[in-house]
């Protein structure tokens, strides 16, 4: 997937967000543990 700036991203699972400050040069993957 694309990461782009300022992005959010919610768990599916539980409470957890992240938004993205600078992402990555390339496609990359986002995993949350819990």
């Amino acid at each position: 997937m694309e990461l782009k700036p300022g992005s959010r991203w919610k768990s599916a699972v539980c409470e957890a967000q992240m938004v993205v400050v600078r992402p990555p040069n390339r496609a990359g993957e986002l995993q949350c543990g819990g």
